[in-house]
């Protein structure tokens, strides 16, 4: 049943490369593809690689580093002078294969395989039963030629038998259904590599191994159709404007942070004025405070006064009385209450202003107590402000420097948009495969390859079945199904 399936593999594969190749090319009598077979072993080391070369009919020239070439589906001579490869078809469709001794792929790959979390070898897995993982790692081989892992897209797909797996899962591959099988693919995308596992419950261990396509794919997406090329201008344009803006804000903000460090050293020197303030309102305050006890006091005694002043002039009064008889001793008399009634005046306003400054004082000494609390505010106050003055000097210094990333990144980001949208172009924008060549993996010395496709496939993991051997006679012509077919059957 394998050997009919791989049979079927390789003529439909066979068949595809025909409708895929046809048409190119009869366009270049010089033209070549180049399909490259590798074996890998079960844990992605290689183990065989060649490439089947195709041509259209003619006296052909072709190089590659074969150890052996053949002829696929033609009795033609094949001949191999170091390097040089020649032959002369007479088949519009012209196959050979070339085997190589250097077994070097533009990818490292690498799978591993465990059960239950315990790394098992290929030989020590098969049969085993538990929870099961299988790990696969496609890097970069940085022996290579960049040009294919930069370029070549990777399909990998395998399946499982869910007779044996259950509870399949992988989190970067897409599932699907074929019968009784789990099918399992990964997308590698070009200068990326792969990461990934697979995971499941399985009884009695066995993998079918994986698949892996490379080609340089063309999407054939037209970007005017989408709109790509206009957002990607629109998106040059919003960027220009952010990088604009941003050494508008910058240069702007300049002359702000030189503004904001003249504004703290006039607040340090207002903080220094008012302390000096508050030290001479402590001195009046300390001079009204003795004005107003002193007040306090006089006007205390002045009550006093004018109980004497009134004792002072009942007495006149009394004197008088009595003084009546003696005409010149009245007189007198009267004189002296006349100007003691002056006085007594006087003394009243006196009492009387004394009484008014008193009250005086007192408002003064409260609007003194007030101001120097007042005072104690603004110092306070003042002080907060030229400290909260010195942080925001730093900050805004700060900002300059992150104004300046900022205004160096959106420029970056202008000139980075302007070199993506020719990568772009380059991936997505229409190709005529037939003017386009690409880089030859034979040999730097092949110049009209029109395709170059990687087609690995790693080995199984199964109990090995003891086949009777049965003698048989070898057909030495085979045709090219048959030859296609053995390449899938080793």
């Amino acid at each position: 049943m394998d050997k009919k399936k791989r049979l079927f593999a390789g003529v439909l594969c066979l068949i595809m490369i025909f409708m895929a190749t046809a048409p190119i090319l009869a366009a270049s009598d010089n033209a070549k593809e180049e399909v490259v077979y590798a074996s890998l072993g079960s844990d992605g080391e290689v183990n065989s690689l060649s490439i089947v070369n195709i041509f259209s009919k003619g006296a052909k020239e072709d190089y590659g580093s074969y150890t052996k070439v053949k002829a696929l589906n033609s009795e033609a001579d094949v001949k191999m002078s170091a390097d040089k490869i020649t032959f002369t078809s007479d088949k519009d469709r012209f196959y050979y294969q070339g085997d190589m001794d250097d077994k070097t792929l533009p990818w490292l790959i690498s799978v591993k395989y465990y059960i239950d979390g315990k790394e098992m070898s290929t030989k020590e897995i098969k049969g085993k039963s538990g929870e099961a993982e299988i790990k696969l790692s496609i890097k970069e081989n940085p022996a290579m030629d960049k040009e294919f892992f930069e370029k070549y897209t990777l399909e990998v797909s395998t399946k499982l038998d869910t007779k044996k797996f259950k509870n399949i899962s992988s989190d970067k591959a897409s599932l699907a259904n074929e019968g009784e099988m789990k099918l399992i693919n990964f997308i590698v995308l070009p200068n990326t590599g792969l990461e990934a596992s697979i995971n499941a419950d399985v009884e009695d261990f066995s993998f079918e191994g994986f698949s892996i396509n490379c080609l340089d794919l063309k999407l054939n997406i037209d970007l005017e159709s989408l709109g790509l090329e206009e957002k990607a201008d629109d998106l040059k344009s919003a960027s220009q404007k952010l990088k604009d803006a941003s050494y508008k804000i910058n240069k702007n903000t300049k002359p702000l942070a030189n503004g904001a460090r003249d504004i703290k050293a006039s607040y340090d020197k207002l903080e220094g004025a008012n302390r000096a303030y508050i030290e001479k309102s402590v001195e009046v305050f300390d001079g009204v405070a003795k004005l107003d006890a002193g007040l306090e006091a006089i006007d205390a005694k002045s009550d006093e006064l004018k109980a004497a002043s009134k004792s002072v002039e009942d007495g006149l009064e009394k004197i008088a009385l009595l003084a009546q008889n003696d005409k010149n001793m009245a007189a007198a008399i009267a004189m002296i209450k006349e100007s003691y009634k002056a006085f007594d005046a006087g003394l009243n306003e006196y009492v009387g202003g004394v009484s008014a400054a008193a009250k005086s004082s007192k408002m003064l000494n409260a609007g003194a107590t007030a101001m120097s609390a007042k005072a104690s505010e603004l110092i306070s106050a003042n002080s907060s402000m030229t400290k909260g003055m010195a942080s925001f000097t730093r900050n805004l210094s700060d900002y300059l420097v992150a104004s300046d990333k900022i205004t160096t990144g959106f420029t970056k980001l202008y000139e980075e948009i302007k070199s993506e949208e020719n990568k772009v172009k380059d991936k997505f924008v229409k190709n005529d495969s037939a003017s386009t060549y690409v880089k030859s993996f034979a040999s730097e010395k092949n110049e009209n390859v029109r395709s170059v496709q990687f087609v690995l496939k790693t080995e199984k993991i199964e109990e090995e079945v003891k086949e009777e051997v049965h003698e048989k006679k070898v057909d030495e012509k085979k045709n090219v199904f048959k030859k296609f077919t053995e390449l899938f059957s080793k």
